[in-house]
């Protein structure tokens, strides 16, 4: 006997429960009474991945499906948006006692210790996660409610503002409007306005929400905490995010300005940081992606690999905001010549920049194999009809949860629906998940192999 303890990892877990969200999504779309028209088995199970994993790229209309069928999409859109991947365990044990090794995961999942370190905190934490979710969604309800009158979609208009609210924070990309098509509201302002609004929150994560919120609630109160700073990862989400959509904004902007005219200056500034947003995580769009430039392809893939920040309901998870700084930070000091990685006065732990790059790697080596997967599946016709940048573009929405698509996902046979289904989930899992769920049980080594250089260049 080995000695070692039999332990189910909670990675496999939420792969599992992600796998078998899935499959159950697609067999409940398969009722009768959820489709208009029958659909094929393949694109219903894509339906439900990209829901579930709140990416947003359909190969069959919205419109295909009933009220009934859409609530199931929406009921998977909210699941997969308020982070089940990462808070299902946590979750539960809110209500059940299921051991101290719950805040340990939930913590680890974060990748931040002070939050693994009290139970409390981790139960305070998951409130606040909850109570934002619901409050943020139902403001976002509301006003969209009051906005769409009459709705544009043949549905209630509670409905359509309960879909659109739920979709705009949790980034899913899927639009309630005919056809899915965001133009036919792009003339509505505040409508535009509050669905960005609801995507920025939605994307930038509970943890750096709720460090804000705690000292929003201690200056109010008029209290002081010494102790009360910004976590290494909320100076990051704060300084990072803003600056991506910043550097977006102009490059969109310069690159589209064809399919912005026609509009005011603060209707263009509207749109464009609406579609600066959506393309970088969620998938709305009011432009039609048909027209985009070649190197606005291009910078929407990097935007869209890069993605959101971790512990967020975004789509667009790509390697996340974190891991780009860590990289980019790790270049610097490779640079200056330093053995520590450092950031706002903080030392990287040499675990965490090894991880970082396991992720990014791994993140790009799956990109570049199912585009090459998507080449070999496609048809002559298909193939003929779509360069290898839309097959790359398609491979890395798909995986970054981005939600958008140049046409190719719809004509892809069964083998390549199947394929950008399974990359959609194992982004949404992250590149991170899949590590630690196929890593061995870790164990302590006596001993050390002697150093040894290789060449780099």
């Amino acid at each position: 006997m080995s000695g070692r303890p039999l332990l189910l990892s909670p990675w496999r877990v939420i792969i599992a429960v992600l796998v078998v969200m899935a499959f159950v999504g697609a067999f409940l779309l398969s009722i009768p009474a959820a489709q208009k028209v029958p659909h094929a088995f393949i694109d219903l199970f894509f339906t439900s991945a990209s829901a579930v994993s709140v990416t947003g790229i359909l190969t069959v209309s919205l419109d295909s499906f009933t009220l009934f069928g859409k609530a199931i999409i929406l009921f998977l859109i909210q699941i997969g948006g308020i982070g089940f991947l990462t808070l299902a365990i946590p979750l539960i044990s809110v209500f059940f006692d299921v051991g101290m090794q719950t805040h340990l995961i939930t913590g680890h999942q974060f990748e931040l210790e002070n939050w693994s370190n009290s139970w409390t905190n981790t139960r305070r934490v998951i409130g606040f996660i909850l109570i934002l979710t619901l409050i943020i969604e139902a403001i976002g309800a509301l006003g969209f409610y009051w906005m769409l009158n009459p709705s544009p979609s043949g549905d209630p208009r509670w409905f359509t503002a309960l879909f659109f609210g739920i979709s705009s924070f949790c980034n899913s990309g899927v639009a309630p409007f005919p056809d899915g098509d965001m133009s036919t509201v792009a003339g509505n302002m505040p409508l535009i306005g509050l669905s960005t609004v609801l995507m920025v929150i939605g994307s930038f994560g509970f943890i750096p929400l709720y460090e804000i919120a705690r000292r929003i609630k201690w200056w109010w109160l008029g209290e002081s905490r010494p102790s009360l700073h910004f976590t290494l990862h909320s100076k990051i989400i704060i300084c990072f995010a803003p600056l991506m959509t910043l550097i977006f904004v102009p490059l969109l902007w310069y690159f589209e300005r064809v399919q912005f005219w026609g509009h005011s200056f603060f209707e263009t500034i509207n749109l464009v940081l609406f579609n600066t947003v959506s393309l970088r995580s969620c998938g709305f769009t009011t432009l039609d992606p048909m027209l985009f430039m070649p190197v606005t392809i291009m910078l929407i893939i990097v935007f869209a690999f890069i993605g959101s920040s971790p512990g967020s309901v975004g789509g667009g998870t790509g390697i996340r905001i974190t891991a780009f700084v860590l990289t980019l930070a790790s270049i610097r000091a490779a640079i200056r010549g330093r053995e520590d990685v450092e950031l706002f006065g903080r030392r990287i732990p040499y675990k965490q920049i090894i991880r970082t790059f396991a992720v990014v790697a791994a993140s790009i080596m799956w990109c570049i194999l199912s585009t090459i997967l998507l080449l070999v599946v496609s048809t002559p016709d298909v193939y003929a009809e779509f360069p290898i940048h839309i097959y790359l573009f398609e491979a890395v929405s798909a995986f970054a949860n981005h939600g958008v698509s140049l046409g190719l996902a719809a004509k892809l046979s069964v083998t390549g629906k199947f394929i950008m289904a399974a990359s959609m989930i194992i982004g949404r899992i992250s590149a991170l998940t899949i590590i630690l769920a196929i890593c061995k049980y870790k164990e302590k080594n006596d001993f050390q192999y002697p150093e040894e250089n290789v060449l780099l260049v």
